[in-house]
């Protein structure tokens, strides 16, 4: 039998029989010899609850519903939870044990019912503050940051002390508002209490908040201000480069983490892998297959073969790419349009169309990345027809509502093939005409075709979306060029100088 079902079925005979004692019902015979042989069959899997049909003292029933609590916020069981919560109103149970408030609280928080976490929290008569980081907790996992902070005061202006989770917590909100001056604020009250100390957990919430917040240089100086470095910091480090760009530094990151003796994991190739893309890092980028393979991590991670075809196609190694596709045990919608993205990247349309097809014959449905890669090799090829079918068949086949990229991909289909108002008729049916690539578009097909009133048209729009980007200024001064307008393609040139428009 597998070990995982073991357990399962352990817990679950268990919990049934702790269930029984919690509501005060009667055991049955097969229940409690069910319970018994789970008992002595569980190998130190479990702890088994008493298999008995009498009543738990009450101090135990609280504690053994704590326990089970927290096993369903883990697992984000709500139903569970809730029919537990029925157990704690109908024994008057809340404000009885301390952790039973707290741990009702943490369940709706991590289930995203912030809702009936705040109620229950209202209930309480003692607010402790494990209590209050857990509704702290909800609020920043679920986008809530100023309701976040406001606990965070509330609980504060009520002489209650943060502890180091309840400041993890708090810079999470931080790292999503991207508030760096709050962060700043925060470290400094942190480092005030002396909580950073040995407390990893702590640093690495830090180093998150200053990279989400633009400020990659102040976390590196937390990162080297930890007494020590695990994975998950060297992670978010690593991660943090790869996002601002900084390749060379998240590439250094990696060789030193594994000079530490760290090991790599799912999180860290995920992150290092695009960066090997991205500078064009083959041999690297081979020597992490390499070890992929060695370590069996392929045929365990869907997510890790997708990133390695991603990589091996921005480095134009499409055999090697494709032959990643081809070994992975699983080829799911991801790993399919990392490969056809691969291929209409580098101008293999044939093998785009063709994989395409395959695609759809495994029974996997297009996503909104497919039909951007299909778009986009249509307009490339000049395939006006091709294009408007995918198009319709996004929404009437596959349900899909067409984003601003795919209009964008339909204007400068239109636009390539000169068919300039087909192309301002999508641009009018955009959900937004505040889109700086799909006017940028248009203005390149204007540049093809020399068609001067378009192109001031899409130009006026363009400078108001973004007056410092170089290549609309650059558009519409060679299309005053073409149509010898000199003197109005020199005012263009000295509007970008003064706008600071660079390349």
């Amino acid at each position: 039998m597998n070990i995982s079902n073991v357990k399962n079925t352990c817990r679950l005979g268990l919990e049934a029989n702790c269930y029984y004692s919690l509501t005060g019902l009667k055991t049955n015979d097969f229940i409690e010899n069910h319970c018994s042989s789970l008992h002595e069959g569980k190998q130190g899997l479990v702890r088994a609850a008493p298999a008995t049909d009498s009543l738990l003292p009450k101090s135990e029933k609280d504690a053994a519903l704590v326990v089970f609590l927290k096993d369903c916020a883990r697992q984000k069981d709500l139903y569970r939870g809730s029919r537990l919560h029925a157990i704690v109103i109908r024994k008057g149970s809340l404000n009885l044990h301390h952790n039973l408030g707290s741990s009702l609280v943490n369940l709706y928080a991590k289930c995203g019912k912030l809702a009936a976490a705040q109620q229950v929290f209202e209930e309480l008569v003692q607010r402790d503050v494990v209590a209050w980081t857990a509704l702290i907790t909800g609020y920043a996992q679920h986008g809530h940051g100023e309701k976040a902070f406001s606990c965070f005061y509330g609980m504060q202006s009520i002489g209650l002390v943060p502890n180091a989770v309840t400041f993890a917590c708090i810079l999470k909100a931080c790292a999503n508002m991207g508030s760096a001056e709050r962060g700043i604020a925060l470290h400094t009250e942190i480092m005030r209490k002396g909580l950073l100390g040995d407390d990893i957990v702590l640093g690495n919430a830090l180093m998150d908040m200053y990279f989400k917040s633009g400020l990659p240089f102040k976390a590196k100086e937390v990162f080297d201000e930890l007494p020590f470095h695990d994975v998950v910091s060297w992670n978010a480090l690593i991660s943090g480069y790869a996002q601002f760009e900084c390749n060379e530094d998240a590439l250094d990151c990696f060789e030193k983490m594994q000079q530490e003796g760290l090991s790599p994991d799912p999180v860290t190739l995920l992150s290092i892998l695009p960066v090997c893309g991205s500078r064009g890092a083959t041999e690297k980028g081979i020597r992490i297959h390499a070890k992929l393979i060695k370590e069996g991590l392929l045929e365990e991670d869907c997510a890790i073969g997708t990133a390695l075809i991603n990589m091996y196609a921005k480095c134009g190694v499409l055999t090697k790419a494709h032959c990643v596709f081809l070994s992975v045990p699983v080829q799911d919608v991801a790993t399919w349009n990392a490969i056809i993205a691969g291929y209409a990247d580098v101008g293999k349309h044939d093998f785009v169309f063709i994989l395409f097809s395959e695609m759809i014959g495994e029974g996997i449905d297009p996503t909104v990345i497919t039909f951007v890669s299909l778009l986009n090799v249509c307009s490339q090829l000049g395939l006006v027809d091709d294009g408007c079918a995918y198009f319709k068949s996004m929404h009437i086949r596959y349900g899909i509502i067409p984003t601003l990229e795919h209009y964008t991909c339909m204007v400068d289909l239109y636009g390539r093939a000169g068919c300039f108002e087909r192309a301002m008729e999508t641009i009018e049916e955009m959900p937004s005409l505040d889109y700086l690539p799909a006017w940028s578009a248009l203005l390149g097909a204007c540049r093809k075709w020399e068609n001067v009133n378009i192109g001031m048209f899409a130009y006026q729009h363009a400078i108001q979306l973004d007056r410092k980007t170089a290549v609309v200024y650059t558009y519409m001064r060679d299309i005053f060029m073409a149509a010898g307008m000199d003197e109005h393609a020199n005012k263009i040139e000295t509007m970008r100088l003064a706008n600071e428009a660079w390349w």
